[in-house]
């Protein structure tokens, strides 16, 4: 099942190049307004976990992955994306962790309601944006 976009919902894409995906990781990466003065910068093992779980679900994907935000966090590095009330956010890590899932819903005015998955799969990821993406 495709993730479908409509005129309403501007997203910002990348190709279906993985060159471009892992461009856009080196580049928040890289830059040094995306640290605070003390923060130790992404590892080489987070980028690459992010990268590699990116490009396992991009493949199974009938569009291109959407571009959400990308930040690094003291040598962790996510990728969150935003669509009406639900948010997914891809994390992964600096030490023996694999990356990691954690999605869900904060209607207006309630308490949200959030999951997480464990180990995450290009599939489960790929599943996800398709929920996350279900009502554009």
């Amino acid at each position: 099942m495709p993730i479908h976009s409509s005129t309403a919902v501007q997203r910002i894409v990348v190709t279906k190049d993985a060159v471009s995906l892992a461009d856009a990781i080196e580049r928040a990466c890289a830059d040094p307004d995306s640290y605070e003065a003390d923060e130790p910068l992404t590892t080489p093992k987070a980028k690459r976990d992010l990268k590699a779980l990116l490009e396992a679900a991009e493949e199974q994907m009938d569009e291109a992955m959407p571009l959400g935000d990308i930040a690094p966090y003291f040598g962790e590095l996510s990728i969150t994306w935003r669509h009406q009330d639900h948010m997914l956010r891809a994390t992964s890590f600096s030490d023996d962790r694999t990356p990691r899932l954690d999605y869900g819903s904060t209607p207006h005015g309630e308490l949200g309601q959030f999951n997480f998955q464990l180990n995450a799969t290009g599939d489960q990821l790929r599943d996800r944006l398709q929920w996350l993406f279900a009502n554009a």
